[in-house]
């Protein structure tokens, strides 16, 4: 229920220095989508990212994806990141949340 209202995380790209942004669960599609840090819900103004939680979608816990090693997410504490990463080799999600609860949280209510 928590994803679905929406959880302020960082969201760490390929370009660029990480982005402040909410992430939902959109229970209708099964997509994560995400837009501006504060946004009320996933079908706010700006929250048009979406990334399908489908079949074959692996969670990983920690900094070990591509995106993660750039310098702009040298900072991101391993604790506090969770990436989902797809069958294509540019294919990932990848967050940085507050704490380490929370990501086990988030973790945990993906998988479900």
């Amino acid at each position: 229920a928590r994803l679905v209202a929406g959880v302020d995380c960082r969201k760490h790209g390929r370009a660029g220095n990480p982005k402040a942004r909410r992430l939902f669960l959109d229970p209708r599609t099964d997509e994560l989508a995400w837009g501006p840090a504060g946004a009320k819900k996933s079908g706010s103004k700006g929250a048009a990212k979406r990334f399908p939680l489908v079949r074959g979608v692996r969670l990983v816990r920690g900094k070990t994806t591509a995106v993660f090693r750039r310098q702009a997410s040298v900072d991101a504490s391993p604790n506090a990141c969770l990436s989902l990463v797809g069958d294509g080799p540019r294919e990932s999600l990848d967050l940085e949340l507050d704490s380490k609860q929370l990501r086990d949280t988030l973790a945990t209510g993906i998988a479900a």
